[in-house]
Formats: structure tokens, sequence, C-alpha cells
């Protein structure tokens, strides 16, 4: 599977408009400080073969481009080396779509911190029926 792997590839990303648009619009959400995460599950494709995730951190939180492009950059490497967690347990008819959008005013970040959020985020998506 391509997902098993500690990288996160294009594959992983979700960059397709369409798909970001009804992630967010159709999705289910909750909410796992400091994260709202938004998921949608969808039958397989040639386009959505794997698992997809987007992070979000709006401007009105982190006025600072450095900070929010650094806050990005650490969810996506806790991702990366956490995304086994949903690799094995999914039904192969099935993807999900993933959005992780940032809803702390707090600036200082620390890896522990964002970790501990992802691991419960993965793990409540991995307990969800994708039908």
């Amino acid at each position: 599977m391509v997902t098993a792997t500690k990288r996160f590839s294009k594959q992983d990303r979700l960059t397709n408009r369409k798909a970001i648009q009804k992630l967010f619009n159709e999705g289910n959400a909750f909410k796992k400080f400091p994260y709202r995460v938004f998921y949608l599950s969808v039958k397989k494709t040639n386009e959505l073969f794997c698992n997809k995730v987007v992070f979000s951190v709006p401007k009105k939180h982190i006025r600072s481009a450095v900070q929010r492009n650094k806050i990005k950059r650490l969810c996506r490497e806790v991702y990366r080396l956490n995304k086994h967690l949903l690799s094995d347990t999914f039904d192969a008819e099935f993807v999900f779509l993933i959005g992780f959008v940032y809803t702390d005013n707090c600036s200082a970040i620390s890896y522990p911190y964002f970790n501990k959020a992802m691991v419960g985020a993965l793990q409540y998506v991995k307990q969800i029926d994708p039908k």
C-alpha cells in the first residue's frame, strides 16, 4: 500500500479544489484541540486510491506567514509519522479525505503538543465506519 511508507508524497495530499470543497461542505467534523478535523469517506477511484489530507492555518488566528508555514510544516511532519495508524484499518472500497484546520491562537508550538492531538484525531477517524 502506498500510504504504508513514512513519506508524505504528492499522492497523500488533497489538492483537487472540487474534492476540498466537497470535504468542507459535505464532510463531518469534530474538534480535537488544536485542530478542527473534517473527514469524508468516498469510494476509491483512479484519482482517489489512498487517504488524502489537507492542512489549513487561518490568517485570522496566526497573522505571521512565517508562523503559519511553520505550523503547517509541523502538522505535515506529525501526520507523516503517524499515518500508519490509518493505513491498515480502512475498507478496500473506501478512502478518507481529511482536513485539519488549526484553531488555536497561540503561535508558541512544540512537537509533543501537535503529536498528541494528531494521534487522538487519527484514532478517532480510524473508528469511523466508512460506509
